[in-house]
């Protein structure tokens, strides 16, 4: 995962008792990175655990076609932008990057400790 210092608190959402913040910055070698911490009972009934934090990084090389992609598909100018709108999700990313021929890394980890890494 991205060190935090690296990224930076963009949305934060509340539905009833689950929470889930957005996180949008730079990772270790110049990759775009949009991590997703979300708590409550949702993530419980999904990944059995509390809390989990999940990750996708696309490469520096590739930044440019996810925002072209962005502008295209949901009207944002930036990853920070889609980030900011509550419509958004981490899965939708994935989903235009799926679509686009986007590589990208995803990684999750939950407050159990279980993990998960897709590499791009």
């Amino acid at each position: 995962m991205a060190e935090a210092g690296k990224l930076h608190e963009v949305a934060r959402f509340a539905a009833g008792d689950d929470l889930r913040i957005m996180f949008v910055g730079e990772g270790s070698r110049g990759e775009a990175v949009l991590r997703e911490d979300i708590c409550g009972p949702s993530v419980v009934d999904a990944y059995d655990a509390d809390a989990a934090c999940l990750q996708v990084a696309i490469n520096a090389s590739q930044v440019y076609v996810l925002e072209r992609a962005l502008r295209e598909v949901f009207g944002t100018a930036s990853l920070e932008a889609f980030a900011a709108d509550e419509e958004n999700d981490i899965l939708d990313l994935m989903d235009l990057c799926d679509r686009e021929g986007i590589a990208y890394a995803y990684a999750c980890v939950d407050s159990g400790g279980d993990a998960g890494l897709r590499p791009a």
